[in-house]
């Protein structure tokens, strides 16, 4: 990022924008205030076959098509 920034690709300004945007999802979701994971609900709920199907449809949906040349 150094290198970046001392090239001009990118401006402090831009990666404090980006960080505030990161941090206030962050807190939006709680992650400051539960930050320790129960095990056990994570070993239940990691690789659970529903969460895996909804997480692929996510990603299928998420798919752009920039250029067809076919």
């Amino acid at each position: 990022m150094l290198e970046l920034i001392a090239e001009g690709l990118i401006t402090t300004e831009r990666i404090d924008e980006s960080a505030r945007r990161l941090l206030r999802a962050k807190f939006q979701i709680g992650l400051f205030d539960h930050p320790y994971v129960d095990v056990d609900v994570a070993i239940q709920t990691v690789g659970k076959a529903e969460f895996v199907k909804k997480g692929q449809i996510a990603q299928r949906k998420s798919i752009v098509l920039l250029k067809n040349q076919w």
